[in-house]
């Protein structure tokens, strides 16, 4: 069982009354999506790449499908 698995299935049995599921759950993709990337430099350029950073406060930006 990997770590991740293991975690979740402590976490469910330790909140009986709470349905916890994995982030890879159909469900999950209505909140957000799980980047699939090899190494944390991966994710910095993409950061870099698609992040606009406002100079004050922050801004949403809804994921759409292309």
């Amino acid at each position: 069982m990997s770590e991740m698995n293991s975690t979740l299935k402590n976490l469910q049995k330790l909140n009986p009354t709470l349905n916890i599921e994995s982030v890879f759950e159909k469900s999950f993709l209505e909140y957000g999506n799980i980047l699939n990337l090899k190494c944390q430099n991966d994710l910095i350029s993409k950061l870099n790449k698609d992040t606009d950073i406002p100079e004050n406060g922050n801004i949403y930006k809804a994921f759409i499908r292309e």
